[in-house]
């Protein structure tokens, strides 16, 4: 079966879309240069199919789309969710480039299902060795557990995830930015204590001013905090 599906993913591959992806992806598996909805529409197809077969191949993927296609189906399929858990968690050392994870973590939407069990997850994995686990974690919080009112054990992971890994930087203060627009009441106070680096704090604060979400007088909160923070050296 992993090879056909190669097969096809083949088929689908544009060598001008490749070019494209591979600037904007540059870690990771070479790219075939596959379209991501016709990566959906294969998960989707494979995932009403026997999904077993292809999610539990133990060979190593080559390709960038062959691990996103992976993560889809996991995604997708219908299965206990304690199953789905343990599938994404024996996943987390597959990922290694930032579109990959996002797409995964976009995809997960049965997490709203056994939330509990999710941020457990997250929780494991927040400060793993590999840098792209630590990003799924991140980027988990963002998309499934960023609701008002904040959950009181969500941010105080985040500082947990920081490392000097610009992806995971990234996501780190995407998520500190996105727990601003969603309670800043409980976000505000937390920020203003400087909970990560000046350079991660940095970030943050430049998306908070970047959202049209944010009022103009919350921009102007975070231009006063960015004066806080060290002289970049």
């Amino acid at each position: 079966m992993q090879t056909s599906v190669l097969q096809r993913l083949e088929l689908l591959a544009e060598n001008g879309y490749k070019e494209f992806s591979q600037r904007l992806i540059p870690d990771g598996k070479p790219l075939l240069g596959v379209r991501m909805p016709l990566i959906r529409s294969l998960g989707k197809e494979i995932a009403h199919g026997d999904w077993k077969s292809f999610v539990e191949n133990p060979e190593a993927d080559i390709y960038h789309e062959q691990t996103l296609l992976r993560a889809l189906v996991v995604a997708y399929a219908e299965m206990p969710e304690a199953e789905r858990l343990d599938l994404v968690e024996g996943l987390l050392p597959r990922i290694d480039n930032w579109a990959v994870c996002d797409s995964f973590c976009a995809t997960l939407r049965p997490t709203s299902k056994a939330k509990e069990a999710y941020l457990s997850l997250v929780g494991r994995h927040i400060h793993d060795v590999y840098p792209y686990a630590i990003r799924f974690s991140v980027v988990m919080l963002l998309f499934h557990f960023m609701d008002f009112p904040l959950d009181p054990r969500v941010l105080p992971l985040l500082p947990l995830a920081e490392t000097e890994h610009y992806y995971v930087r990234m996501a780190v203060a995407w998520a500190a930015a996105t727990a601003y627009i969603v309670d800043p009441q409980v976000a505000q106070p937390w920020l203003a204590q400087l909970p990560f680096s000046t350079e991660t704090m940095r970030m943050a604060v430049q998306k908070i001013r970047d959202s049209r979400r944010v009022s103009a007088e919350g921009k102007e909160w975070a231009a006063m905090l960015r004066i806080r923070l060290k002289p970049s050296t």
